[in-house]
């Protein structure tokens, strides 16, 4: 395998990328334009699958001892609760979310990239991409300004929602949906509505509180303003999108107040603003170049869905790489859009009905909602299989037989003989 794999953005996507190609013994570049990791909490919530995940690279014990563990949801309404469901039903030996801020996330998957012998290029930019017959011509810039062109056998898009390797590509990022505006924060809480182990989700005529416990001292909180929209948006659209409007503690309290949760506000670790619509890249696949993560789909938060869709995108792409590499045919590859494609466009449905849902304004509908919601609760599903984890829509189990009716090509078993060593 002379030429690299260049991957591009080393978040948790990313990273994860260069750890499955490292365990498919391909040398691995990966660059970032930041000059470190995340600093704080960002994404959230890991897991059954990707924790399963993990355990195969030999991290998830230790992640789940850096993370708190929730085991269940509830839903209210208007101060009632609606709703209350358990993960203790999903078909995993992690029958839980974990709550991890991505600082941490980061840090461990650095660390085990690192020990398989990748290291992020930092403050290294994509500025071109050039298909070629058989790999792609890259141009890089590096920190002192400094250019160096490569020729990576493929490249994966790992640079999330403002994609380089998309926007270089031509890849169209289609979509629209439901536009929210969100405050979100690491905030210190008190009061007889601050959950414990489990997240909780509050809304009040289109207004909607997410709460989740980070620590014995910090909770997130996401909130959507029904009638902030508007405004929030045009704050948005006519501003630098690196300068996003200041928030205080007193956006949140009066927030909570305006949907009768019962918490004072007492201090942030982190807080910021910010807007988001339901975006998909129209392929994930061109050629030699590959979009993963964010990179090729955005949606809600609320769901903690992003990160884990992501992780599982990569893992899904690499064992196929190793196949073709090994001797399958190149159209293995194209598979990679076809399903996680279909995971994608899940998803997205799933978060903006969730959302819509959530943030009915209308009495009427919102009595509707509050009545038939909890005849099928959640935990009547089994969410290790659900829309981003499905054998169905192409996440193939680890070190198994490949599920995939129109996959004909050698399952990832008989792959396994690339693996380095005491990986």
């Amino acid at each position: 395998m002379a030429n690299p794999v260049l991957v591009v953005g080393a978040g948790p996507t990313g990273m994860t990328a260069a750890i499955e190609l490292r365990r498919a013994g391909f040398d691995v570049r990966i660059i970032d334009k930041s000059d470190h990791l995340a600093e704080h909490s960002q994404a959230l919530v890991i897991q059954a699958r990707t924790l399963e995940q993990f355990q195969r690279y030999g991290m998830a014990a230790e992640t789940v001892a850096q993370g708190r563990r929730l085991d269940g949801a509830k839903f209210y309404s208007d101060g009632k609760e609606i709703l209350h469901f358990t993960l203790d039903k999903v078909a995993s030996r992690y029958p839980f979310a974990l709550f991890i801020p991505q600082s941490k996330t980061e840090t461990l998957l650095n660390a085990k990239m690192e020990s398989l012998g990748a290291k992020t290029e930092r403050e290294v930019e994509l500025t071109a991409l050039v298909q070629e017959t058989d790999a792609v011509s890259a141009a890089l810039r590096h920190a002192d300004g400094s250019l160096e062109e490569i020729r990576p056998r493929w490249v994966i898009g790992c640079d999330g929602a403002h994609s380089a390797v998309r926007e270089l590509s031509g890849i169209p990022f289609e979509g629209g949906g439901v536009g929210l505006s969100f405050f979100l924060g690491d905030l210190e809480v008190e009061g007889p509505d601050v959950p414990k182990n489990e997240l909780t989700i509050h809304v009040r005529h289109g207004d909607l509180v997410f709460m989740g416990r980070l620590s014995d001292r910090w909770v997130r909180l996401i909130v959507v303003l029904h009638d902030r929209q508007d405004q929030d948006k045009q704050d948005h659209d006519n501003q630098n999108a690196e300068q996003p409007r200041e928030l205080t503690l007193q956006d949140f309290q009066s927030a909570v107040e305006r949907v009768g949760v019962r918490v004072t506000v007492l201090g942030s670790a982190w807080m910021t603003p910010f807007h988001v619509r339901d975006m998909q890249a129209k392929h994930y696949r061109m050629g030699s170049v590959f979009l993963a993560g964010d990179a090729s789909h955005i949606h809600s938060p609320v769901g903690g869905q992003g990160m884990n869709t992501g992780i599982q995108d990569v893992a899904n792409l690499v064992w196929k790489m190793a196949a073709v590499a090994r001797g399958a045919g190149d159209g293995l590859l194209n598979s990679y859009e076809e399903e996680r494609g279909e995971v994608g466009k899940a998803l997205l449905r799933f978060t903006e009905r969730g959302l819509k849902m959530a943030t009915l304004s209308n009495p009427i509908l919102e009595s509707l909602r509050d009545t038939f919601a909890p005849l099928k609760p959640p935990s009547t599903i089994d969410l290790r299989r659900s829309s981003t984890n499905s054998a169905a829509t192409g996440n193939c189990a680890p070190a198994t037989a490949c599920r995939i009716s129109r996959c004909k090509e050698p399952t990832r078993r008989s792959l396994s003989t690339g693996l380095l060593p005491g990986t």
